[in-house]
């Protein structure tokens, strides 16, 4: 399982946070809100961390 960390902006918290997120292959899961928080279709971190799953 890999581990995935990103920081910036998050909408929910007005405000910066780090943000952690657990890989095996096509599953991941976060310790926030994402896929169903209101936010998740603009959200930046997780625009992020997918990027990095893609390396």
């Amino acid at each position: 399982m890999d581990e995935i960390i990103v920081s910036g902006y998050c909408r929910v918290l007005d405000g910066n946070r780090i943000l952690c997120i657990e890989c095996d292959g096509d599953t991941f899961e976060t310790d926030c809100l994402y896929p169903t928080c209101e936010f998740a279709g603009s959200c930046k971190l997780m625009d992020a961390a997918f990027e990095k799953m893609k390396k």
